[in-house]
């Protein structure tokens, strides 16, 4: 990331950087079990070298009831930039 001025997340107050910085880009995909249906990519950029933890939220209203509604969770993959091996993720909990 070059050293200039950005605005965060495009609509936030200018923040200057005064020096360069290593980025990293962290791509974040979510698709069905059975393969159908549209994936959702989503791109991050931070400075970290990993991702120590991380949650998914998921709402679909107050009192929302019904079969188009239900969903089917499974062991969040992830796979290294070094290594393209998918892996499942060790700690992984609903709550």
């Amino acid at each position: 990331m070059p050293a200039g001025d950005y605005v965060f997340i495009g609509a936030g107050p200018p923040v200057h950087v005064a020096a360069p910085r290593q980025m990293w880009e962290w791509v974040f995909t979510v698709t069905r079990v059975d393969g159908t249906g549209p994936k959702i990519r989503s791109l991050l950029y931070d400075s970290a070298d990993r991702i120590a933890s991380f949650h998914i939220w998921n709402e679909s209203g107050y009192g929302a009831q019904g079969a188009d509604l239900d969903a089917l969770w499974s062991v969040p993959t992830y796979a290294g930039l070094s290594n393209s091996a998918r892996r499942r993720a060790i700690d992984w909990a609903r709550f």
